[in-house]
């Protein structure tokens, strides 16, 4: 019996530690899981502040789309699609060939009437 009591003993003893050395792993356990979870928030409060960032960085793009649309509004010269720049360069080359005709026309003229006026073709032109 008291071979069997110092067995008992012996198996208590053992039980023991292989509580001691779980309850030392579950608290090792359960740091690693406590270090995670504050990683966690970690991350999540710095998605929140990039999230406010970029929700503030949208607002002032928007705002400098604004202000460029105004910009480019002051450029536009027809609400017409261009149609009115089209009328002006026609009037334009128009003009131009008026002036190149009454020239040639001056030209002519003083041509033909070279003996009476004395102006030379080439006085006619300039």
């Amino acid at each position: 019996t008291t071979e069997a009591s110092v067995k008992s003993i012996e198996n208590i003893s053992e039980m023991s530690q292989s509580i001691s050395a779980a309850t030392e792993e579950q608290s090792t356990n359960a740091k690693q899981v406590s270090k995670a979870i504050e990683n966690v928030n970690e991350i999540t409060q710095e998605a929140a502040s990039a999230a406010e960032q970029m929700s503030s960085s949208t607002e002032e793009l928007s705002a400098m789309a604004q202000q460029l649309q105004g910009l480019v509004n002051r450029f536009k010269l027809s609400e017409d699609g261009g149609k009115g720049v089209k009328e002006l360069t026609r009037l334009a080359q128009r003009e131009k060939l008026v002036k190149t005709q009454a020239k040639q026309a001056r030209v002519v003229k003083v041509g033909k009437d070279k003996e009476e006026t004395g102006i030379t073709l080439k006085e006619a032109v300039n």
